[in-house]
């Protein structure tokens, strides 16, 4: 069957549901090909141009002094999400400067996140983000310490109002640093598109950042996706190690033997000048046979759809190995909209026994490309199938529709569209060691990823009725180390919300937090803005606050999550200074347990 679709100049069409057209970064994209070898023989016969609007704002100033060294850029894959702007190697207490002309929006101080973060709203349509600085400019510091001692809390977001903070742009804003989820110095620098505030690719903003590198691709992955495919002779994914230095072509000798519905993907990288550091490409094109069936364009992903990453990577493979091979291939519930092509969600049918071109194009934002080219021979081997009887299998789950599984011990409700496509859901439970208080549940798969979060009920074996509100459930990793997910106790189950599949069980957290000094020393003389700090750590459920007090009044404590490290400066604007001072701290964990420390010192 030969199906021919004709365009009119100007007409934006669909081709059903098997063809999606997204309209990301203000990019009208009209692509239509001819596709030769999908199921049913199905031909469209039409090619048309499509236009981009340039994101460059040609005006905007660098954000810090010197050159702009990247440790990170856009859409780089992180756990759970993109990560959504760039990161600029810089030491920390170096000056940071506003990009354009505007206001400060927003101030944030988080314990992990950007840490302490300004936002500056700009004219133009924008806001400019800096992370994980070290303070504020002066006035900006002292507001946001003013707030903080108001609110009696460290952790705070402020929305000065438009007249309060207007900047210039180049103007000096803060000092870099390395708070927050950070782990070492830099300054993290965002451009967000102020309607939805989605980031944008800054390296698309003509920022003067050196990129004559071309961007390597380190594998090929080939899957067979249903279990009449075949790859190489066999039903399970080949992945094909690439020489990473093997230049802009890189050519597979060989053809691949496949049959069936196969996708593709490739682990690619891009490397900037003057540093080492693995960043992302701006976009992954698939051809067959020269004709275009999928691509994708990191250059603008909302935070409301970021955490689909888990769905456009091979999942199983980064948990297995750490490779990061990026699908050019839709699951069905894969909703991310940074698919400019995607004709029958790139699943390529091959069963015509001929052999095909396939050619796979990468670019970065400064032009640099890479592409790999080898072929698939489409041949149907007559492989003896192997059945496995999997008795842990315990029924089919649905991505699209509310999943439930309940025993005696255990149940698990997993919604509507926390999965990103149909599996074989598989549970086991087993005795547990006596240190925990129910029994092992083995929940699917850890390599099977979940969008969100789902609910598990265990009902707890052995658990004293006095310590029923210290229990909580805990994943068991594969070095047995337990990982809180939190939880609480009701009508004779501990119920909690977890985000990964895996094993878990019932533990109980009765033990308060540690606090121990590191440069407080009792009765010690302190000189202005000279540290007073203590390490606090929990042995299972978690810090969730701190409280410190001095001559009983709430001071400004600071806490540095990733080294456990609380710590006091003191003020002179707030504290009498040649005199002795009481210093306390109040530190609970998750589950209600609290610790106090008391001493004294000079200041």
């Amino acid at each position: 069957m030969l199906v021919q679709i004709a365009i009119k100049k100007g007409e934006v069409n669909s081709f059903t549901d098997s063809s999606k057209y997204h309209h990301g970064s203000a990019m009208i994209r009209h692509l239509i090909h001819t596709l030769r070898w999908f199921p049913c023989c199905i031909s469209l016969c039409c090619l048309q141009s499509f236009a981009q609007q340039s994101l460059s704002s040609g005006s905007f100033a660098p954000p810090v002094d010197g050159p702009l060294l990247l440790t990170s850029n856009y859409g780089e894959i992180r756990v759970t999400h993109f990560h959504s702007g760039i990161d600029i190697l810089s030491e920390s207490g170096n000056r940071v400067y506003s990009i354009d002309e505007g206001y400060i929006s927003r101030i944030g101080i988080t314990l992990n996140g950007y840490g302490k973060a300004l936002y500056i709203t700009h004219p133009n349509g924008y806001t400019s983000v800096y992370g994980h600085l070290n303070a504020f400019m002066p006035e900006i510091e002292k507001y946001v310490t003013d707030q903080q001692y108001h609110k009696r809390k460290y952790v705070v977001n402020l929305y000065p109002a438009k007249e309060k903070f207007p900047v210039r742009k180049g103007q000096f804003i803060a000092l870099s640093g390395n708070t927050g989820y950070s782990f070492g110095p830099h300054l993290h620098f965002e451009i967000r598109d102020n309607r939805g505030q989605i980031p944008l690719n800054v390296l698309k903003f003509n920022l003067p950042i050196a990129d004559n590198r071309r961007p390597r691709i380190n594998c090929l992955g080939v899957y067979p996706l249903d279990p009449e495919s075949q790859v190489a002779d066999s039903c399970v994914k080949a992945i094909l190690p690439l020489k990473s230095n093997a230049g802009e072509k890189i050519l597979l000798p060989t053809p691949i033997q496949v049959w069936g519905n196969i996708g593709f993907g490739v682990e690619t990288y891009d490397f900037l000048d003057g540093r080492e550091n693995t960043c992302s490409p701006l976009s992954v094109s698939l051809l067959v046979d020269d004709y275009p069936v999928f691509s994708y364009e990191l250059d603008r992903i909302s935070f409301g759809k970021t955490s689909y990453v888990d769905s456009h990577i091979d999942f199983a493979e980064m948990i297995q190995t750490g490779r990061k091979i990026q699908k050019l291939y839709l699951d069905p519930n894969n909703k991310l909209d940074i698919y400019t092509l995607s004709f029958n969600r790139g699943i390529c049918n091959f069963t015509d026994s001929l052999e095909h071109h396939i050619t796979i194009q990468v670019e970065d934002a400064a032009g640099n490309r890479t592409s790999l080219h080898f072929s698939v021979k489409s041949e149907y081997r007559n492989i003896p199938k192997i059945i496995i009887e999997d008795s842990t299998c315990v029924g089919t789950f649905y991505y699209d529709s509310l999943n439930v599984y309940e025993t005696k011990d255990v149940r698990i409700v997993i919604p509507n569209d926390a999965l990103y496509d149909h599996i074989g859901f598989r549970y086991k439970m087993e005795k547990a060691p006596d240190t925990l208080f129910s029994c092992l549940h083995w929940i699917h798969d850890e390599r099977t990823p979940v969008h969100g979060s789902y609910m598990v009920s265990i009902k707890p074996v052995n658990l004293p009725d006095a310590m029923t509100s210290k229990a909580i459930v805990v994943m068991i990793d594969k070095n047995n180390r337990l990982i809180s997910q939190g939880g609480d106790y009701a009508k004779g189950l501990v119920t909690s919300r977890i985000g990964s599949f895996g094993r878990f069980a019932v533990a109980v957290d009765s033990i308060p937090p540690e606090i121990r000094p590191a440069s407080f020393i009792s009765k010690g003389k302190y000189t202005p803005n000279q540290a007073i700090s203590f390490q606090i750590t929990d042995n299972l459920s978690g810090i969730y606050s701190y409280n410190g007090f001095i001559d009983g009044n709430w001071a400004l404590f600071e806490y540095d999550a990733k080294n456990s490290l609380l710590f006091y400066k003191p003020d002179p604007s707030r504290l009498a200074q040649n005199k002795e001072h009481i210093l306390e701290l109040i530190v609970t964990d998750n589950k209600n347990n609290v610790r106090k420390f008391k001493g004294h010192f000079y200041f």
